[in-house]
């Protein structure tokens, strides 16, 4: 066996780890575009892998949650009765006066990191990234 999926798998073997592990593996394979390794190279998908992946889906949902009411009471705030922004690049982003490049950055900014963080989500890394996105936002 190669490196996952890429390759080194027969169909009915790639056919056997989306059974037994839900649709994670197709969500990679279309995120990667094609062929990349999902697990060290050697080494299967195992069922904490497959349990972390979710708990990190649930948390990069409530992450992504949490960061629309952010923006949407910025917004709010922004066009009633004025705030100070203490990110120092959405502070710059906010000085050029248009509420569509605030919008823009914001959500780009964390639409980027959910994205690393997703593809990160089999590891203990992406996992430690997501409580930690969970526990800023919640706090």
């Amino acid at each position: 066996m190669e490196n996952g999926l890429a390759g080194g798998l027969s169909r009915a073997e790639k056919n056997q780890v989306i059974r037994n592990y839900g649709g994670d593996c197709i969500i990679m394979s279309l995120l990667s575009g094609a062929s990349i390794s999902l697990t060290p190279p050697g080494h299967m998908l195992t069922p904490n892998m497959h349990a972390r992946g979710r708990r990190v889906c649930l948390l990069v949902g409530l992450v992504l949650l949490l960061s629309i009411g952010d923006l949407v009471t910025t917004v709010m705030l922004l066009q009633s009765t004025g705030m100070e922004e203490a990110n120092p690049i959405a502070a710059f982003v906010m000085q050029s006066g248009s509420v569509t490049n605030l919008v823009i950055f914001k959500m780009g900014s964390v639409l980027t990191s959910l994205s690393v963080i997703l593809l990160l989500r089999h590891r203990w890394q992406g996992e430690l990234a997501a409580w930690v996105a969970a526990v800023i936002l919640c706090v």
